[in-house]
């Protein structure tokens, strides 16, 4: 891992930013598209040099599953729940133990996929929300069960199978039931459950759950602080 961002100087840090844009693979958009019943992929993140630096090396210590690394990085009153904070139990709900159990641990694959995921700045710029469909969600539209496809030409099936007929395909459309099912499938290595979704028409099938992303169960939340950036909200 390269230096901690608060500990670069400015020469270093904008040549690791310009290095590692140039290095990133099919990025989402600084600014998002705007579509009645859609939710576009956004990810602000690039237009903040320090906060990209931060974050890049957060993913950086996630894939290498540096412990160490993350937990300074973590806000001691971080919020997991909606009634549950702290690094104690933040240790507790992700089975961080031992070191052999912390290995085995899902928050490497929890948190690494929603690094992924863009989101959007607050207007103070001292907070960065994501995955972008939590940060951006419209408000009228929230719930406990709203959610939005994750890419293009997702096939809605109509049994939870890779066999079952094809409904429907779908980009990047807002949902309104998700409902994981019990089946899972295993593709290219990835196992996800199939998740049952509801769209505005009423059309009702399922999804493999890679491309499902639920908005109100899903919050990575950073904030800037006098010793750089913390994550001050992990909920999933």
């Amino acid at each position: 891992l390269e230096l901690p961002s608060s500990q670069l100087s400015k020469d270093s840090m904008q040549a690791l930013y310009l290095e590692r844009i140039e290095k990133r693979e099919d990025p989402f958009p600084t600014q998002q598209v705007l579509e009645q019943g859609k939710l576009y992929p956004v990810d602000a993140a690039p237009l903040d040099t320090s906060f990209f630096v931060f974050r890049e090396q957060l993913t950086d210590a996630v894939r290498e599953k540096d412990i160490f690394f993350l937990l300074d990085k973590i806000d001691e009153n971080i919020v997991i729940g909606e009634q549950a904070r702290g690094l104690s139990a933040f240790a507790q709900q992700w089975d961080l133990t031992s070191e052999a159990a912390t290995l085995q641990s899902p928050l490497w694959d929890v948190l690494g996929r929603l690094l992924l995921q863009g989101g959007v700045f607050n207007k103070l710029q001292n907070q960065f929300r994501s995955p972008y469909y939590f940060a951006t969600y419209p408000e009228e539209e929230r719930g406990p069960q709203a959610g939005v496809i994750l890419g293009a030409g997702v096939r809605m099936r109509s049994a939870p199978d890779l066999n079952s007929k094809i409904l429907k395909n779908l980009t990047h459309d807002l949902t309104y039931k998700v409902e994981a099912t019990a089946e899972e499938t295993t593709i290219n290595e990835e196992t996800y459950p199939w998740v049952k979704v509801r769209m505005k028409d009423e059309l009702e099938g399922y999804v493999w759950g890679k491309f499902v992303g639920r908005a109100e169960q899903e919050q990575l939340v950073f904030q800037k602080t006098d010793r750089g950036w913390k994550i001050i909200t992990l909920i999933r």
